[in-house]
């Protein structure tokens, strides 16, 4: 007889001792909600995180009786003990102590982006200068809260000061605020990605897609932007290019293959195996542009090895095609020049939001809805 045995789902999973259940962990994926349970209910948690109406809750209860709790509605932060309200605090004063003392006075509009890749590289290139036309902003500073989000201001809008906070957190409900002489603008709420995904669902088809919605966020035109044009600086370019001399890759002939992606769903290895052996077979290189552990590939010709955003571009540039599954890296293999076979597949089930099939994905998140302004 087994003493200890654990099971495990998608969205539960528990652990017995002597077939008694000692713990008990339940996900509700569409409420954002997480619930514990320890040794058969003396002890319960729940977290409820949703950040698309900024609801934040976590409580613990002992004999099923509250003793702690924390709560946010993207206005105020109360802390509860044995429900009796005990602390309210306003969210705004919370990340005025958090993060005012990174940001230098001479400052006066202040962009926090919040997206992956594809929107911020949209965001940068083509809406960020018609943004600060339009709020008359003396000086502007980025803040980064993803590290490649720091690589694509370098390269997109150098002259435009950045600086990287990680794990910045911010739960206020208005995503454009005021603390002291400072004006903080959310690019982009949480709230947007819900917009987007249900005008690409429920309108005509060929009405919404997530280029024109970003154009509508900030109440811009198409006439009112223009295009920032990449520009790589020359020591990232070298270091590129001896990244590819130390691993052997053939730059006047070779195919860029991008297999990873965070929404879209992952094609089998397989494929990518199948296009990685007939090209080989052609005579020519594959580089793989792999940067987590996502995709695991059975191929072995084919060269890869770690790039920032700077020497992904640089190699790309060089390539005979690239193919990439849709992801937001294909936003920016745009300005390479280079002939792109883009794979559209349906979006993933991601928690608040639901999953959208193929069709809607190339409808809603085509490329070519994209504006050339070069």
């Amino acid at each position: 007889m087994k003493f200890f045995e654990c099971t495990r789902t998608n969205t539960t999973r528990t652990a017995k001792f002597l077939k008694l259940e000692i713990y008990r962990l339940e996900i509700d994926y569409s409420k954002g909600e997480r619930n514990q349970v320890f040794f058969g209910g003396i002890i319960k948690t729940r977290r409820i995180n949703n950040p698309y109406n900024c609801h934040i809750e976590k409580d613990i209860k002992f004999f099923n009786i509250p003793v702690i709790k924390r709560f946010e509605d993207g206005i105020k932060r109360i802390y509860y003990f044995a429900g009796i309200p005990i602390l309210k605090i306003s969210l705004k004063k919370i990340f005025e102590k958090n993060y005012l003392k990174y940001i230098n006075e001479k400052y006066d509009d202040i962009y926090i982006l919040n997206a992956n890749s594809g929107e911020i590289y949209l965001f940068l290139t083509y809406v960020l200068d018609a943004l600060i036309k339009k709020n008359n902003s003396k000086s502007p500073l980025i803040i980064a809260t993803k590290q490649y989000h720091s690589e694509l201001a370098k390269i997109i809008c150098p002259d435009i000061p950045c600086i990287f906070i990680k794990k910045l957190k911010q739960n206020i409900k208005d995503d454009v605020f005021k603390i002291k002489n400072f004006r903080f603008f959310m690019i982009f709420p949480h709230e947007h990605f819900i917009k987007v995904e249900m005008d690409i669902k429920t309108k005509p088809k060929g009405d919404a897609n997530y280029f024109k919605s970003i154009l509508e966020r900030f109440d811009i035109s198409e006439d009112e932007i223009t295009m920032r044009k990449i520009k790589i600086p020359e020591s990232d370019k070298q270091n590129a290019l001896k990244k590819a001399k130390e691993i052997n890759l053939n730059l006047n002939n070779f195919i860029f293959i991008s297999p990873e992606a965070r929404s879209c769903e992952l094609i089998e290895p397989s494929y990518w195996d199948n296009l990685i052996d007939e090209y080989h077979s052609k005579g020519m290189d594959v580089f793989v542009n792999l940067a987590d552990d996502s995709v695991k590939l059975n191929a072995k010709n084919y060269k890869t090895c770690p790039l920032t955003y700077s020497e992904v571009f640089t190699i790309a540039s060089f390539s005979k095609k690239i193919i990439a599954l849709r992801s937001g890296l294909c936003e920016l293999m745009l300005q390479t020049g280079v002939e792109m076979q883009v794979i559209y597949r349906r979006f993933k089930l991601r928690h608040i939001l639901r999953d959208m099939d193929k069709e809607d994905v190339m409808r809603g998140f085509g490329l070519d809805k994209i504006p050339s302004l070069i």
